[in-house]
């Protein structure tokens, strides 16, 4: 699994085994874009994606934000329930996170 916000070091997703998750954290002053999505669709990837609209975790200084630790656990468990439908049930006691990608086929 790789989580990490928008930027080049997203690219070692091509790396991943196709049995491996992409999350994407966008803030809100980067628009969304979909290259990482097709990299994910590319290697056969689980790809979540969360985009910041609360301005108040971006910071003064306009380069960088904060993500709530909430995002990111439920970002991840959404993943490993996805990765794994059998998994144990700590995985399975929290709300997707406020944006995904549809369903892999």
């Amino acid at each position: 699994m790789l989580l990490g916000m928008h930027g080049a070091g997203l690219t070692h997703a091509l790396f991943l085994r196709s049995t491996s998750a992409l999350i994407e954290l966008f803030p809100s002053y980067w628009s969304a874009g979909e290259h990482f999505a097709a990299i994910a669709s590319w290697r056969q990837l689980i790809y979540l994606r969360w985009v910041n609209n609360d301005l108040t975790l971006e910071r003064p200084d306009g380069q960088s934000t904060v993500v709530p630790p909430s995002v990111v656990t439920a970002l991840v468990r959404n993943a490993v329930r996805r990765l794994c439908p059998s998994s144990s049930p700590i995985v399975s006691d929290d709300s997707p996170p406020q944006r995904t990608s549809p369903p892999r086929r």
